[in-house]
């Protein structure tokens, strides 16, 4: 039986004790920790449906939830990188810029403690 990444993702809340709500309408969930973080399943669905490792269910959780502490630029501008997203998303980002039709270019922060 093959399990869903969406299955996945509910099931490391629910571990964590972490509210959430998901949005029929746009398949985006919010969850509630602290403050209200709106989270789409796309990127991370994507990624599991290449290498099937439930674990990066679970780093993604960890980096969202660890998300809210922005680091001093000097520590940051190390872990900064630019990655190509398909550009079909409902709501785009503000940092992207548009190299094609379909593909922009948008910075990323890998966070080294979480190997990603």
């Amino acid at each position: 039986m093959e399990v869903s990444v969406a299955f996945l993702f509910e099931h490391e809340l629910k571990s964590r004790g972490i509210a959430f709500t998901l949005d029929p309408k746009t398949g985006r969930y919010s969850i509630h920790a602290g403050m209200p973080i709106l989270v789409s399943l796309d990127t991370i669905a994507r990624e599991y449906s290449i290498d099937r490792d439930p674990d990066c269910v679970s780093r993604f959780v960890e980096a969202i939830l660890g998300g809210g502490v922005t680091p001093d630029w000097e520590i940051a501008r190390k872990s900064i990188l630019f990655a190509l997203e398909p550009n079909d998303y409902a709501e785009s980002s503000d940092l992207r810029l548009s190299i094609s039709r379909r593909v922009d270019h948008l910075p990323i922060l890998v966070d080294e403690r979480l190997g990603t």
